[in-house]
């Protein structure tokens, strides 16, 4: 029933994310198995990273052991779009990543921000003489451009990013689409910075939150990922359908060939 390490499939083989609501996860022929209204369906969990299970979503203890052992995060995910994370522990036979990590961060802490930034940005600024506070602001800065362009590219009124969880219910939708895909983001790269063996909760640029290196690395992909995919779905949408949301976010994940560029790069920016 349970994988040998030697048999686990590495995340850059694996679909990114899938989204379950109103169902029930179980054991049955020893597979995960999920029914709702539809039917049932088998998971093929070696192929997966990360499952979310939104409202109405129960799991037997027996299937939340086996979605474990084959190293998926399984994210819960509530009605306004706060996630829950429960993490296995990961199959590397070593911590030699997150001691390199570690020891970067206290070592080169700036220079690996600088690095961070080179690689989102690119080398148009010059960021040399920056401090991490200074890059921050320089980086919201941009973003508030990103988001109005994005805004004007798909004809959308555009009051202003709103991230508090509290107030999801009242936010526009793009908000909403962005508050739900960032939350998906952060769920995918937690799953792969653990099967890497680094250290969520010790972060380069971010130092709060749960998992602050998650909230680094996410940073690189978003313009490409949520940010489109949010706006782009409130180009043709009204209200938050999260199935259709989150399956759209995987379509543009995989374009975007995401499951590639976020083990290279987190393994480039720590130089291992």
């Amino acid at each position: 029933m349970f994988p040998a390490h030697n048999m686990l499939v590495q995340c850059t083989d694996k679909q990114s994310i899938i989204y379950r609501e109103h169902c029930k996860l179980f054991v049955k022929n020893d597979g995960v198995w999920v029914q709702d209204e539809l039917g049932s369906e088998s998971l093929q969990l070696a192929f997966i990273s990360v499952i979310f299970l939104g409202p109405g979503s129960s799991i037997t203890h027996d299937a939340a052991i086996l979605i474990g052992s084959f190293n998926v995060m399984i994210a819960w995910c509530s009605a306004d779009g706060y996630s829950l994370y429960s993490v296995a522990m990961s199959p590397v036979y070593n911590m030699k990543n997150a001691r390199v990590q570690v020891h970067l961060i206290e070592t080169n802490k700036l220079g690996l921000a600088r690095k961070m930034y080179v690689k989102r940005f690119g080398d148009i600024y010059d960021i040399d003489h920056m401090n991490i506070n200074d890059l921050m602001l320089m980086e919201g800065n941009i973003m508030k451009t990103t988001y109005k362009e994005m805004a004007k590219k798909y004809s959308i009124v555009w009051n202003g990013r709103n991230a508090q969880f509290k107030t999801i219910a009242d936010d526009d939708i793009v908000n909403k689409a962005l508050t739900l895909c960032n939350g998906a983001l952060y769920s995918l790269v937690n799953s792969i910075i653990y099967s890497l063996g680094f250290i969520p909760q010790i972060g380069i640029i971010h130092t709060s939150g749960a998992t602050p290196l998650a909230y680094d690395i996410a940073d690189l992909y978003k313009t490409n990922t949520t940010i489109e995919c949010a706006f782009k779905y409130a180009e043709t949408n009204k209200t938050i359908d999260k199935k259709k949301l989150f399956d759209f976010l995987k379509d543009t994940f995989e374009s975007y060939g995401i499951m590639k560029k976020i083990p290279s790069d987190i393994l480039t920016i720590f130089a291992v």
